[in-house]
């Protein structure tokens, strides 16, 4: 297992600067080592977004 896994469930991601794209103007982009979405909240500031799990309870990830 990777030591970046173990940051990532920490919370500690890191942001892969080769998919950041614009959406509704804001960007958006993913996890390097995740792959879960990404947000920027502020500049420089990215925050994992919410993502509903598949319909199978009012669960959400993370």
């Amino acid at each position: 297992m990777k030591l970046a896994q173990f940051a990532c469930a920490f919370g500690r991601h890191r942001l892969d600067p080769g998919k950041v794209r614009r959406i509704h103007g804001s960007q958006v982009s993913r996890c390097l080592h995740c792959n879960l979405p990404m947000e920027e909240v502020t500049p420089h500031v990215w925050e994992v977004q919410r993502v509903r799990d598949a319909g199978l309870g009012r669960r959400h990830f993370p």
